[in-house]
C-alpha cells in the first residue's frame, strides 16, 4: 500500500514574516546623471567632427566646448543632488521611529535652503509627523533635534 504524502504547506512563523531591520531602509533612487553627462560629452565630440567635415571649422570648437561644458555641469549637479538626497534619506530612516510613521516615506522630511558648498548643509528642515506623535512632549522634540543635528553635522 502506498503512503500518502501531505499536500499542506508549512505555516510561516512570525519571525520569518518580519523583515530584518536592514531591509527596512528606503529604496535607492534611480540616477542618470553620469549617463547623461557622458552622452553630452559624446554629442560635443560628434558635433566637433561633423562641423569639421561639413566645412564649418569655426563652429566645431564651440560645439565641442559647449558639449563638454554642459556634460560636466550635468554630472556635477547630479552628484551634488545625489549626495543631498542621500542625506535626506538617512535622516528619514533615523527619524522614522520617533515620528510614529508606519512606512518610510521621503515626504516626511524635506531639506530646504542649502548653503553654498559641496554638498552644502540645509538651513531649513521641515518634518511631517503622524497625528499620534507626542508633539507637546519636550523630550520628544529634543530627541528629534538631536537626531537631526547628528545626521546633518
Amino acid at each position: 500500500m502506498a503512503q500518502r504524502v501531505s499536500q499542506r504547506r508549512p505555516r510561516p512563523r512570525l519571525a520569518d514574516a518580519v523583515p530584518p531591520p536592514a531591509a527596512l531602509g528606503l529604496a535607492p533612487r534611480r540616477r542618470t546623471h553620469l549617463r547623461d553627462g557622458v552622452a553630452l560629452l559624446g554629442a560635443g565630440g560628434v558635433g566637433y567632427g561633423a562641423l569639421s567635415l561639413a566645412g564649418r571649422p569655426g563652429w566645431s570648437l564651440p560645439a565641442l566646448l559647449v558639449g563638454v561644458g554642459v556634460g560636466v555641469v550635468v554630472v556635477l549637479a547630479g552628484e551634488r543632488s545625489r549626495r543631498r538626497d542621500g542625506m535626506a534619506d538617512r535622516l528619514v530612516e533615523a527619524l522614522a521611529p520617533g515620528l510614529g510613521v508606519r512606512r518610510l516615506d521621503r515626504r516626511t522630511v524635506r531639506l530646504r535652503r542649502w548653503t553654498v558648498g559641496w554638498p552644502g548643509r540645509p538651513r531649513r528642515v521641515v518634518i511631517c509627523y503622524a497625528p499620534g506623535a507626542p508633539a507637546t512632549d519636550p523630550t520628544w522634540l529634543a530627541g528629534l533635534v538631536q537626531v537631526v543635528a547628528d545626521r546633518l553635522l
